[in-house]
């Protein structure tokens, strides 16, 4: 997983109004890329769980 920070770099410091519309712009993606991986997990969880009762 990447880690969760935004890179300081790519903020624009010069407008606060940008700064804050990149902030957001990358919350909403990372809240997505979070939601993501915890469906691939949670189904990941739920087929060892199934396979589990399978094999008893």
């Amino acid at each position: 997983m990447k880690n969760i920070k935004p890179p300081s770099c790519f903020i624009p410091y010069s407008h606060k109004f940008s700064m804050i519309k990149y902030i957001f712009k990358w919350r909403k993606n990372t809240l997505y890329n979070y939601e993501k991986a915890y469906a691939k997990i949670l189904k990941q969880y739920l087929m060892g769980l199934f396979q589990q009762l399978t094999i008893i």
